[in-house]
């Protein structure tokens, strides 16, 4: 069976571009402001898909998809600094035309959290960009979330990946970057760490889904 694991990377707009209405719905959501601010780029309606990481366990390859402006010469020069596929799109539709373009080619899909949030961020961006989805990501028989399935085994629920990474001595990308300081560090055009961090964000989580497989899946 053809199998493909992603993480999505995400950015939300600056504060300050968000209408008063909006500031006040975020808000009133979170009861505080600093929160508001830190928490509403993960709404897809204010947010946007600025690079998604993919990995084939079954080939051990895979890459990363990034949304940046950039001309040839550029992008010449950054592809060079890694040893994965990497593909540079100028907008975020250019990004999720490819990636639907591909997913109809698998059968099965990892992600650790995609059910809250992946897949639905995914599935609203590509409808803003007015793209139609190639295949059903909410479809049970498509996807394994493997947030979902060590939740099951975990007293304290929701583990994170760097905890089950670390359970396994696997290497975590945690260690490199938090994911919190990501979209900031794409802003602030550090893209080479945020690119690394993307692919081995992707990586550990192929890596959990074949423990989970040999070990777990029943």
């Amino acid at each position: 069976m053809t199998k493909l694991v992603f993480d999505i990377e995400t950015i939300g707009k600056d504060w300050e571009e968000l209408d008063e209405i909006t500031q006040k719905y975020f808000i009133e959501k979170f009861e505080d402001k600093n929160l508001a601010e830190e928490k509403f780029p993960l709404f897809p309606s204010v947010g946007q898909i600025v690079a998604i990481g993919l990995f084939n366990p079954v080939s051990q390859k895979g890459g990363v998809f990034l949304v940046k402006d950039m001309d040839l010469n550029e992008k010449e020069e950054l592809v060079k600094n890694f040893d994965f596929d990497l593909q540079i799109f100028p907008t975020e539709k250019d990004l999720l035309e490819k990636f639907w373009d591909i997913a109809k080619n698998y059968r099965e899909f990892i992600t650790f959290a995609g059910n809250v949030f992946d897949i639905p961020f995914l599935m609203f961006r590509s409808a803003v960009n007015k793209i139609r989805p190639t295949i059903n990501l909410h479809h049970k028989d498509y996807h394994i979330d493997l947030l979902e399935k060590f939740s099951k085994l975990h007293p304290n629920k929701n583990p994170s990946l760097h905890l089950i990474a670390q359970a396994f001595g696997l290497p975590t990308p945690k260690d490199l970057l938090d994911g919190k300081r990501a979209p900031q560090f794409y802003k602030e055009g550090k893209i080479k760490e945020f690119i690394e961090y993307a692919y081995k964000d992707v990586v550990t989580t192929a890596k959990i889904y074949e423990i989970w497989l040999e070990y777990l899946n029943f």
